[in-house]
């Protein structure tokens, strides 16, 4: 799974399926809210925590 992160924003969304969906959101994220300057982060989470 992975998640969108921005340190900016404090923002945390989450969890979506495929990094290529991940990867476009951020990209949205930083041209709607931070004229296009790449704030937004993609982590990958290797596990569900329990």
């Amino acid at each position: 799974m992975w998640w969108l992160t921005c340190p900016v924003c404090d923002l945390t969304s989450g969890p979506m399926f495929h990094a290529d969906e991940a990867e476009t959101l951020a990209g949205v994220h930083d041209a709607l809210h931070h004229r296009g300057t790449e704030t937004a982060v993609v982590v990958k989470q290797s596990r569900v925590a329990a």
